[in-house]
C-alpha cells in the first residue's frame, strides 16, 4: 500500500494564480462586461474582490476530519510516531493561507502537540506554554503538511513535530498559524502575537497517552541471541543415609521441565541409577495395614509393579519421574473443583440416563414374561392385539406401517386397528351382543376377514346393456376414453395443482377465522368468507382459463363453472367456494365434480372430430348427452392382505426379547454417548478439552521452564518440547482426576483418560485442538514401552526422523509480543542448495501459511502449532519441526499490520512537505533470524 502512495507538497485552488496580497488578504479583480441586447451596447470594467483568510475562520464543519493518528484516547501510542489528523477535502490546510502560490506554501492549520501540562483546551480557546509552541517554529510549517493519493482518493493532512515521551498524556489541538493582520501567530522563540483577538482558536483537540519507549521496529532491532545455558534443566537431589540399614545413597540427578535445552541429557552412571531406583522400589513396596505411596499406572494396568522395565517401572522407581507425575498429581489436587464441574457438566444428566435404562431392563423383563404367558397364538388374535401398534411404528420408506398396510389396493381402513375398534368388537360388550345376538358371542376373526374382501368393481353400464368399450373391442376400437383422448394423468395433475392453492386459501382463512372467533368478531367472519371465496373463485378462474388456452381445449372456462354450481345448486357461481371453507366433505365434492366436468371438456374436442361426418339430427347435444353417459373412472382394483404374514412380521418386530428389541433402540438413540446395549448402569467416558499446561503456569510455572529468569532481557532461545515431561505429568493428573471422580460416585468410565491435552496443539488437518497423549488403556497395551515414547503421543511428528517426538521451541524474552500480541511469527525453510539471492527472495514472500496434507511435505512457510506465555515479557512458540534440524530454517518476524504513519526518528529531507512525508513514512517492518545461529547457541552450555 505504500508503495502505490503519491505525495504532493500542496494543493490550492486555480483561483489563487491570479491573486496578490491586499491588506491581510489575498485579493485581486475580474474584468466585467455588460451588453444591452437591444441597443447593442457594451460597458467594461474591473470588478475587484477579496479572498478569505485564516482570520475569518470561526470553525471547522463536522465531517471536514477524516482521522486522527494516535486515536483519541488511545493508551498505546508510539513515541516514535509524529501526530497527524486527515482531513476529507484535500485543499483545506492552505485554502486560507494569506500569501501567493510558491513551492513551500505553508498552511494555514497548525497541529499542536503538548503533554497535558502544557495545552489546556476550554470554551474553543487554546492555552498553550511557550515550549509547545518552540517545538512547532512556523517558519517550518511547510513541512508539516502535504496531500496524499492512493489511486482512488485524495485527502489533506497535517503533522505535529513533536517528538513524544513514553508514558505521558498528550492533547493535539488544530490551531490557525496566522492572526487578523496575516502574520504568523508565534515565532519561533515561543512568543505569540495572536492579534487584536488576543486568543489562540482550537478548531479541533483530542487526548491520548503514550506507551514505554519504542516500537516495534527498535524492540525488534534489540533481539539478540545468547548461549542457553541450563535453561530448561533442573537438579534433583535423591539422599537417604540409614547407616544401620546399610543405605547410603546421595545422587544429584538431571530433571528436566516441560519445556527444555536442546543439549543431551548428561550421562549419569548406571550403576547410581540402578541403585537410586532400587531403594525406591523398596520404598514403594505396599505395607499392609498401612498407607503406602500411590502406585502410577492404575486402574489401567492391574498390577504396574508386574513389569520390570517400561513406562509403569519409570514413574513408579525412577525418583525423576516419579517427581513429575507427582506434579501432576498436586496440579489435580489443586485445580479439583475446577475439573469436577467441568466432568459435571459434561456427564450431564448421567444419573436420569441410567434411571432410564434401568426402567427399559425391567420393562423388557416383564414384557417378555407376558409375551411367553398372555400372547395368542392364533395369528388373527394375535394381530387384534398388536395391529393399533402399527400407528406408530416407522416402515422402511420412512413412512407408516398402518398407511402402508391400509394404502393402495388394500381393502383395509385404517379405522379397523384403531384402538375405538378394539373396544367396540370384544365381547361381551353392548354392541356385540346386539350384534350377536343369541349366537353366544361375536367372531372376531369374521370381522377382520369381512373387513380384508375387497369390494365389488361398480358396474360401468345399465343392466343387461354391453359397456362400450366390450362392443369396441369386438370391432376393434380402442376403449371410448381412449379414442375420446382423456387424459387421466393429465386430468389428475391439474386438479391436483388448482386445488392445492385453493387449500391454501382456505388454510388461510381457517387461522384467520380462528382468531375473529376467540375475539367474537362474527360480523367481520361472514365479511371474511364472502371475500375470501370470491377471491379463491377469482384465482380458479384464472388459472382454469389459462390452462384449457394452454392445451386448446374448446370449453369455456366461466361456462364450465357455472355448469358446475347449477349441478351442485350453488347460485351465483362466486358462492361455489364458500361452503368448502368451513367443510372439508364439500370441498372434496366439489374436487369429484370439477374432475369429471374437465373429463367431459377433453373429450368433447375428440367427439366432434369423430362425429363430424355423421348425419345425426342431434349433432349438437350428442356429445354432450354421450359424455353425461361416460362413467367416472373405476377404482384401483383391491387385493386382500396376507393377514397371517402381516402377523407374524408385527411378531417378530415387536418382540421384547430379540436382540435389538424397539424399545432398546429408541432409547438408545436419544442416549449421546452411552453404550446402552448391554442395558446395564453406564459409566461415561469423560474427556475433557483442556490444556493442562495452563495448571503449572498459575500453581508452579518454573517447571514449565526451569531456569527461565535467567534468560537475558531482549533475547531469543531455542529450545524443545520434552515428552517424557508430559507423559509423567499426565499420569499424574489422571491418576487424581480419576480418584477425585470415583471419589464423588460420578459414574465415570475407570479406564478412560479424562484428560489428554496438555498444549492444546492444533492439528493442521482438522484446524482444531488435539490431544497430546493417546489414551491411557493404550499405553496399558504395550507397558514396555518406555516414558515419553513416540507411541504415546496423539500427533506424529511430520518428520520421520524425530524419535522422540520432541517439536522446536522458540522463547523470546522481550516486551514486543505483550506490545504487539498480533506479531507473525513463522519458520522459512529454503530449498536444499539455495543460494543467497534464492534465500533473500524467499524470506521477502508473502508467507504461505496455509496447506493441503498432500502438500505438507514440500511447505516452505511453518506457522506456529501453539503458542504461550510465562510471563509478561516471556513467550513462546511451537513448531512441528525437529529441533536437531533448526539450521535448516530462518526465524521470521512480521510487523502486525498497522494505519499509515510516519516516523519521528527517521532522518527527514525537509526539502518540501511530499519529500518529507516519503522519507518519514514507516514501513512494515520484517526481522529474519538464521536458525543455524539459533541452533549453535542453544546447543551452548
Amino acid at each position: 500500500m505504500a508503495n502505490n502512495l503519491t505525495f504532493t507538497a500542496w494543493q490550492r485552488s486555480r483561483l489563487f494564480d491570479r491573486a496578490v496580497p491586499q491588506d491581510t488578504r489575498l485579493g485581486s479583480s475580474v474584468t466585467l462586461t455588460l451588453r444591452d441586447t437591444e441597443t447593442g451596447q457594451d460597458a467594461s470594467g474591473n470588478a475587484p474582490f477579496e479572498l478569505l483568510a485564516a482570520a475569518d475562520i470561526a470553525g471547522l464543519k463536522p465531517g471536514a476530519i477524516k482521522h486522527m493518528a494516535p486515536a483519541p484516547f488511545a493508551h498505546d501510542a508510539e513515541t516514535t510516531k509524529f501526530v497527524h489528523v486527515d482531513l476529507r477535502e484535500p485543499d483545506l490546510p492552505w485554502r486560507y493561507t494569506p500569501q501567493v502560490n510558491e513551492p513551500n506554501l505553508r498552511p494555514w492549520l497548525v497541529l499542536l502537540v503538548g503533554t497535558g501540562e502544557e495545552i489546556a483546551v476550554s470554551g474553543g480557546i487554546a492555552n498553550v506554554q511557550a515550549s509547545v509552541l518552540q517545538a512547532h517554529p512556523l517558519s517550518q510549517s511547510h513541512c508539516w503538511a502535504h496531500t496524499q493519493f492512493d489511486g482512488h482518493n485524495t485527502i489533506g493532512r497535517i503533522l505535529s513535530p513533536q517528538k513524544l515521551l513514553p508514558q505521558r498524556e498528550y492533547v493535539a489541538v488544530l490551531v490557525p498559524a496566522f492572526n487578523d493582520t496575516g502574520r504568523d501567530m508565534w515565532h519561533d522563540d515561543g512568543t505569540t502575537n495572536f492579534g487584536r483577538r488576543g486568543v489562540l482558536p482550537a478548531f479541533h483537540h483530542w487526548r491520548f497517552w503514550t506507551a514505554e519507549a519504542g516500537d516495534f521496529e527498535t524492540l525488534a532491532a534489540a533481539l539478540h541471541i545468547p548461549p542457553a545455558g541450563d535453561v530448561g534443566k533442573a537438579r534433583l537431589h535423591y539422599r537417604r543415609i540409614i547407616p544401620e540399614d546399610g543405605v547410603n545413597i546421595d545422587e544429584t540427578l538431571e530433571v528436566r521441565g516441560a519445556i527444555t535445552s536442546l543439549q543431551d541429557e548428561e550421562n549419569l552412571d548406571p550403576a547410581a541409577l540402578a541403585r537410586v531406583r532400587a531403594d525406591l522400589d523398596a520404598l514403594n513396596d505396599a505395607i499392609e495395614g498401612a498407607i503406602g505411596l500411590p502406585h502410577y499406572g492404575r486402574p489401567w494396568l492391574p498390577d504396574p509393579d508386574a513389569s520390570p522395565n517400561g513406562w509403569p517401572a519409570d514413574l513408579n522407581d525412577d525418583p525423576r519421574f516419579r517427581s513429575l507425575t507427582g506434579l501432576g498429581t498436586w496440579m489435580g489436587v489443586e485445580a479439583q473443583e475446577a475439573l469436577m464441574d467441568a466432568a459435571v457438566k459434561q456427564a450431564g444428566a448421567l444419573r436420569e440416563a441410567g434411571q432410564r435404562i434401568g426402567f427399559l431392563a425391567l420393562g423388557l423383563w416383564a414384557a417378555g414374561r407376558l409375551w411367553d404367558r398372555r400372547l395368542p397364538t392364533d395369528k388373527n388374535e394375535r394381530l387384534r392385539i398388536l395391529g393399533p401398534l402399527m400407528g406408530r411404528m416407522i416402515a422402511a420408506d420412512n413412512g407408516i406401517v398402518l398407511n402402508r398396510v391400509t394404502a393402495g389396493s388394500s381393502p383395509l381402513v385404517p379405522a379397523i386397528f384403531s384402538s375405538v375398534a378394539q373396544r367396540l368388537l370384544r365381547d361381551r360388550s353392548n354392541h356385540t351382543r346386539h350384534v350377536s345376538g343369541a349366537a353366544g358371542g361375536l367372531d372376531r376373526r369374521a370381522a377382520l376377514d369381512a373387513a380384508n374382501r375387497p369390494e365389488a368393481q361398480p358396474e360401468r353400464t345399465p343392466a343387461g346393456l354391453p359397456h362400450f368399450d366390450v362392443v369396441a373391442k369386438k370391432m376393434g376400437l380402442p376403449p371410448l376414453a381412449e379414442m375420446l383422448q382423456i387424459d387421466p394423468a393429465g386430468i389428475d395433475d391439474e386438479v391436483n395443482r388448482l386445488f392445492e392453492a385453493v387449500q391454501w386459501g382456505i388454510d388461510d382463512y381457517r387461522q384467520q377465522r380462528n382468531e375473529l372467533l376467540r375475539d367474537g368478531h362474527i360480523e367481520e367472519l361472514r365479511q371474511l368468507a364472502r371475500e375470501r371465496a370470491e377471491q379463491i373463485f377469482g384465482d380458479f378462474l384464472g388459472e382454469l382459463t389459462h390452462w384449457l388456452d394452454e392445451h386448446g381445449l374448446p370449453c369455456d372456462a366461466p361456462e364450465m363453472l357455472s355448469q358446475l354450481a347449477g349441478r351442485l345448486q350453488i347460485m351465483p357461481p362466486h358462492e361455489l367456494f364458500r361452503s368448502a371453507l368451513d367443510d372439508d366433505d364439500a370441498l372434496l365434492d366439489l374436487r369429484e365434480a370439477f374432475e369429471q366436468e374437465l373429463r367431459h371438456c377433453f373429450g368433447r374436442r375428440a367427439c366432434r372430430e369423430l362425429i363430424g361426418h355423421w348425419d345425426l339430427p342431434n349433432r349438437a347435444t350428442f356429445c354432450d348427452e354421450l359424455l353425461d353417459t361416460l362413467p367416472p373412472e373405476p377404482p384401483p382394483q383391491q387385493k386382500s392382505v396376507d393377514l397371517g404374514l402381516l402377523s407374524d412380521r408385527l411378531h417378530a418386530a415387536l418382540d421384547p426379547r430379540q436382540p435389538n428389541p424397539p424399545a432398546q433402540v429408541r432409547l438408545c438413540q436419544r442416549l449421546q454417548g452411552i453404550d446402552c446395549a448391554r442395558l446395564i448402569p453406564p459409566e461415561f467416558p469423560i474427556g475433557l478439552d483442556f490444556p493442562t499446561w495452563s495448571l503449572l503456569k498459575q500453581y508452579d510455572k518454573e517447571w514449565l521452564l526451569p531456569g527461565a529468569d535467567t534468560l537475558e532481557k531482549d533475547s531469543i532461545t531455542a529450545l524443545q518440547t520434552n515428552p517424557a515431561f508430559i507423559d509423567a505429568y499426565m499420569v499424574g493428573i489422571n491418576t487424581q482426576f480419576m480418584a477425585e471422580m470415583r471419589w464423588r460416585d460420578l459414574a465415570v468410565d475407570r479406564y478412560s483418560t479424562p484428560l489428554r491435552m496438555f498444549w492444546g496443539q492444533v492439528n493442521y488437518a482438522t484446524q482444531q485442538r488435539q490431544a497430546d497423549i493417546q489414551p491411557l488403556g493404550e499405553w496399558a497395551k504395550v507397558p514396555a514401552d518406555p516414558v515419553g515414547a513416540l507411541t504415546h503421543q496423539s500427533i506424529q511428528p511430520d518428520d520421520p526422523g524425530n524419535a522422540t517426538g520432541s517439536r522446536l521451541i522458540i522463547t523470546f524474552r522481550s516486551d514486543l509480543f505483550r506490545r504487539y500480541p498480533s506479531t507473525l511469527v513463522y519458520l522459512v525453510r529454503p530449498p536444499a542448495g539455495a543460494d543467497d539471492a534464492a534465500v533473500d527472495a524467499l524470506l521477502q514472500q508473502t508467507p504461505q501459511l496455509e496447506h493441503a496434507a498432500g502438500d505438507r511435505a514440500n511447505r516452505r512457510f511453518f506457522g506456529p502449532t501453539f503458542s504461550g506465555t510465562l510471563a509478561p515479557d516471556l513467550t513462546f512458540f511451537a513448531f512441528d519441526v525437529t529441533p536437531s534440524a533448526l539450521d535448516q530454517y530462518w526465524l521470521v518476524l512480521d510487523e502486525p499490520p498497522a494505519e499509515l504513519r510516519f516516523r519521528s526518528d527517521a532522518a527527514a529531507n525537509a526539502a518540501n512537505s511530499a519529500t518529507f512525508a516519503r522519507t518519514t513514512l514507516d514501513q512494515p517492518t520484517r526481522i529474519a533470524i538464521s536458525g543455524a545461529e539459533l541452533e549453535r547457541q542453544g546447543l551452548n552450555p
